[in-house]
């Protein structure tokens, strides 16, 4: 996020990774899934999620990044 902000500037950047290609890191295992809430809903998590998803979402539109909405399912064992 931060090379991609700084993108936006007359600068010269240079992104280093450790690892020889994206994907490496802890991202590798990652589902690619964006979550819209998670519980409890005034967890900093889920706020950060409703502030954040938005925002990837645009930036994959200006990027040309393809996604996929899919329908979410909500199950909750034991309640009636």
């Amino acid at each position: 996020m931060l090379t991609y902000e700084l993108s936006h500037y007359d600068l010269r950047v240079l992104a280093i990774d450790r690892n020889p290609e994206p994907g490496w890191g802890i991202s590798r295992a990652h589902a690619a899934v964006v979550h819209v809430v998670q519980l409890p809903f005034s967890s900093i998590r889920s706020k950060l999620a409703r502030k954040g998803n938005p925002k990837l979402l645009s930036i994959c539109d200006e990027l040309g990044v393809r996604y996929r909405r899919t329908p979410t399912f909500w199950w909750s064992p034991g309640s009636s």
